[in-house]
């Protein structure tokens, strides 16, 4: 019976007391905090939504391939198209045998086929040139050339940790089904920053790593020669050049039939010219008899 006047009396305190209400809002703004300094060592803020931010323009859709559609903060969606702009918290998301390419003015990314990202952050001032994005699954690579008058960064956060390259080129893939990261230098250095470790280490060209779901890195490998160029080449420069070849070879064989057709028209006529020929000397031999 006592806990029906109880009751009222403590939600009375806690309204008459502003230190209560003062001392929550601290242990909240702390939180807060934490949750803030934590996102900047690991890079893994997938959790902390940005929502007092206004989106800004970030990249121009290039080229694209197959289905490719971006989702919006607002929860719209709609496909992609060349010459589309990509704002910050926008999701891009790529189908089946579909490829997609951005450029952000100072660096590219190419985006490969069942790929998952958000483009999260976009910087670019006079001398500072950076990008974050979060990947959750799928494949993609960024390239960033080096320019020593630009500082500049292009980061790709996932669920094991932070890489990025600041005038180079790597190759990130995320296996969404094993929560697991590959990360490939492709050219010059590539850093990463384990969730679990505030030292970052520098990946050279050609030099793989696995990291798990909990930031820990389990192999460590070297990528051929051959599988390096590969993997830097770009799927659209090939498609141009297989388009390029086919019609070369479109061309060739359209000329051989031409020429074909005109040989055996020679052929033919030569032929008739010949028959004409033996019977314009028959018809003059029985004329002298």
């Amino acid at each position: 019976m006592y806990k029906i006047f109880i009751i009222p009396f403590l939600i009375l305190t806690f309204f008459l007391n502003p230190s209560i209400t003062k001392a929550e809002d601290t242990a909240s703004d702390q939180t807060m905090d934490a949750e803030m300094l934590k996102c900047l060592l690991s890079g893994i803020c997938d959790s902390f939504e940005e929502s007092n931010k206004t989106p800004i323009q970030a990249a121009t859709i290039t080229k694209i391939e197959g289905e490719v559609t971006v989702e919006h903060p607002d929860g719209t969606e709609e496909a992609l198209i060349q010459g589309m702009i990509i704002k910050t918290g926008d999701y891009i998301n790529t189908g089946f045998e579909a490829r997609v390419e951005l450029d952000f003015g100072y660096g590219k990314l190419t985006v490969y086929s069942v790929t998952r990202l958000r483009i999260d952050e976009y910087v670019n001032e006079e001398n500072i040139k950076k990008s974050q994005l979060y990947l959750t699954t799928g494949r993609i690579s960024p390239i960033l050339p080096h320019t020593a008058a630009i500082r500049g960064d292009f980061s790709v956060r996932t669920i094991g940790g932070n890489s990025s390259i600041r005038g180079s080129q790597m190759l990130v893939e995320v296996d969404g089904s094993r929560n697991r990261t590959f990360i490939t230098a492709l050219d010059g250095e590539t850093y990463f920053l384990s969730k679990k470790s505030t030292n970052e280490i520098t990946l050279t060209a050609g030099k793989k790593i696995t990291i798990e779901e909990d930031g820990t890195i389990s192999k460590e490998e070297a990528v051929g020669e051959a599988e390096l160029s590969e993997l830097k080449t770009s799927p659209f420069i090939d498609q141009k050049n297989n388009s390029e070849n086919k019609i070369i070879t479109e061309q060739t064989t359209a000329n051989e039939t031409t020429e074909t057709k005109d040989n055996n028209f020679i052929l033919i006529l030569s032929l008739v010219i010949i028959v004409v020929a033996l019977i314009i000397i028959v018809i003059a031999k029985k004329r002298k008899k």
